[in-house]
């Protein structure tokens, strides 16, 4: 044997340690695995943000359309349509989060129900007073403007 040569039981160890880097090889494996689901994640709700966002811009759109050709007295149909539409897509999502069978769900129902009463019962009992007071509250104007100019006219 030359010195050069090792004896065969010698020259290879008996078990073969890993290199240290074949560890880190599957956890960059795993992580990249992670990150990519991640970004899809990501892509995904860009996707949906976008969607949403075009549909709210050609909402604005059209409301701008039919604000642009509407009377005032339109435009508050057309505001308080526009707010009773949210207020129930609102109410909506927020009875989808209770579950069909929680306790809760019956009172939940109630609560709507009676705060929609009151709602539309004030709506009327204002619309029926500022009905009785315009004409009242225009004949004292009238009155305290010919008091005032009767005052002005002595001095």
């Amino acid at each position: 044997m030359d010195d050069h040569e090792l004896p065969a039981a010698e020259a290879a160890p008996a078990s073969t340690p890993e290199p240290a880097f074949s560890h880190d090889v599957g956890a960059l494996e795993e992580q990249v695995k992670s990150l990519t689901a991640e970004r899809d994640r990501l892509a995904a709700a860009l996707d949906a943000a976008t969607h949403r966002a075009s549909a709210a811009e050609a909402e604005i759109v059209k409301l701008r359309t039919t604000a642009a050709a509407a009377s005032a007295a339109d435009l508050l149909a057309i505001l308080w349509a526009l707010i009773s539409q949210q207020t129930k897509a609102g109410v909506a999502w927020l009875r989808s989060k209770i579950p069909a069978n929680h306790p809760a769900l019956p009172w939940f129902d109630w609560t709507v129900e009676t705060a929609t009463k009151l709602g539309c019962e004030a709506v009327r009992l204002t619309t029926a007073f500022v009905k009785w007071a315009t004409p009242r509250v225009i004949a004292l104007a009238e009155k305290l403007i010919a008091q005032a100019k009767e005052q002005l006219s002595k001095k």
